[in-house]
């Protein structure tokens, strides 16, 4: 019996790091799958935006598919509260014409960034607009 102690211990902690670094990869995984579709749904927008701006129906088009596949993908990786924040600023038309909107659009961006970077990396609302807008939204 003694001599099969360290034996079980061995595979014991063998299995045990197995399913730690298996649901480490997930997450990573899941991770990597969030922040794709992400960066997908903002150049889908941006690239509708840019298109009706221009009147390029074809490149309109062409990036609301990828707008669409993005928040289809979103519907399934996307966790709760940009789901919530996407919805948000879909209810209010989902183009970023308004105050109202462009500050829904900004908190949806907002919930992406809060979900893949540390705190640290905050930054205001208001700049976020400034990015994204090149005007501050009030």
């Amino acid at each position: 019996m003694l001599t099969l102690l360290p034996l079980l211990g061995i595979v014991l902690g063998a299995t045990l790091q197995y399913w730690f670094s298996q649901a480490a990869e997930r997450r990573r995984r899941q991770q990597r799958l969030r922040s794709e579709v992400y960066v997908n749904f903002l150049r889908g927008a941006a690239g509708v935006a840019m298109a009706q701006k221009f009147r390029n129906k074809e490149k309109e088009e062409e990036f609301m598919f990828l707008l669409v596949d993005a928040r289809t993908r979103i519907a399934v990786y996307g966790n709760r509260e940009v789901i919530l924040r996407i919805n948000d600023f879909w209810r209010l038309g989902g183009v970023a014409d308004s105050p109202e909107q462009k500050k829904a659009f900004v908190a949806a961006c907002q919930a992406m960034r809060k979900e893949s970077l540390p705190p640290s990396e905050e930054i205001p609302d208001k700049e976020m607009a400034r990015l994204l807008f090149d005007e501050d939204v009030e």
